[in-house]
């Protein structure tokens, strides 16, 4: 009766062993979504997939390709960014709901949702161009009483406060050659935290960059280097011939790389660049940083969201 006992408590003890290794198991293989506690997830946007964006909705597929398409991008970025959950379809057709923790941050949620994610690598003009731009902006009293020249053109272009980039654009605009643009940059300028700067670039036809990146990313990641942190963008082979072309004839030069049509970084070449590689630094946070890198690895996004007010 002794040695049934022992056989059956070591059974018992067996047993027990076995559930607590196949729930380690299943915890460590099961998806990232279903580790989620999902009673903490108690905050929530609600969003709408809406019309085309620059084009991309005008291809040649189905609305439910482009619709499948967008979650599936969108889903991609929040993981990235360390959101693994489920996008949910909501209550009306074409809404959808993602849900969250209380400590997470919304707005950063928001922006990953939002961004239409486009990359893209302008050239600027001859220092001559850039001078005689100056020249024509100066003279007009609305502009010359909100902006502050650079004394270089080789450098940044002008700064100006935030709360007058958008009056700015639009009368500079008028005055401009045709064949150039004005973009302001994504964070203030260094040590002056309520201005931003202002940037001329050279746009082709049908106002295109040098270089749109977007379809040509083989990876995009956080690098740290001697300054601070960045992303470090590498590109296929056929992008790096470009890059390789674009670079050799800008040698000393400022190339602005705009997100969304921010500028985000605006090197200056020093020489020819082979390898199809480029850096986005700035004195961006750890977190920006991985909006970033989560944006451009999620991939650009066919159609627009529209983020839905709470009630």
């Amino acid at each position: 009766m002794q040695i049934k006992g022992s056989s059956s408590i070591l059974i018992l003890v067996t047993m027990m062993i076995f559930i607590v290794l196949a729930a380690l198991i299943y915890q460590l293989f099961m998806p990232a979504e279903s580790r989620i506690d999902q009673a903490r997830l108690t905050e929530s946007i609600t969003f709408e997939i809406v019309e085309d964006s620059s084009g991309f909705g005008r291809l040649p597929i189905s609305r439910e390709a482009l619709l499948n398409n967008t979650t599936k991008i969108l889903k991609n970025r929040l993981t990235r960014f360390g959101f693994p959950q489920t996008i949910n379809n909501g209550n009306k057709a074409g809404r959808y709901i993602f849900k969250f923790r209380i400590e997470d941050n919304p707005e950063a949620i928001k922006r990953l949702l939002t961004s239409h994610g486009k990359l893209d690598i302008w050239e600027t003009p001859d220092v001559e161009v850039l001078i005689a731009i100056k020249d024509s902006l100066s003279s007009i009293e609305t502009i010359s009483q909100r902006i502050t020249f650079s004394k270089s053109p080789k450098d940044i272009f002008a700064v100006a406060h935030f709360n007058d980039t958008a009056i700015i654009s639009s009368i500079a605009n008028a005055y401009i050659p045709k064949n150039t643009k004005i973009f302001w940059s994504k964070k203030p300028a260094y040590g002056l935290p309520t201005k931003h700067e202002l940037y001329i670039v050279k746009s082709r036809l049908s106002e295109k960059p040098a270089l749109e990146v977007n379809g040509y990313i083989r990876d995009a990641k956080i690098e740290d280097f001697n300054t601070y942190p960045g992303i470090a963008i590498k590109m296929n082979n056929e992008a790096a011939k470009r890059w390789k072309t674009i670079t050799a004839t800008n040698k000393h030069k400022r190339l602005v790389i705009t997100l969304d049509n921010q500028v985000y970084s605006a090197p200056m070449v020093m020489d020819e660049i082979s390898g199809g590689e480029f850096v986005i630094a700035s004195d961006f946070t750890k977190n920006e940083l991985k909006e970033i890198e989560a944006i451009l690895t999620g991939g650009i996004l066919p159609l627009n969201i529209k983020i839905i007010p709470e009630n």
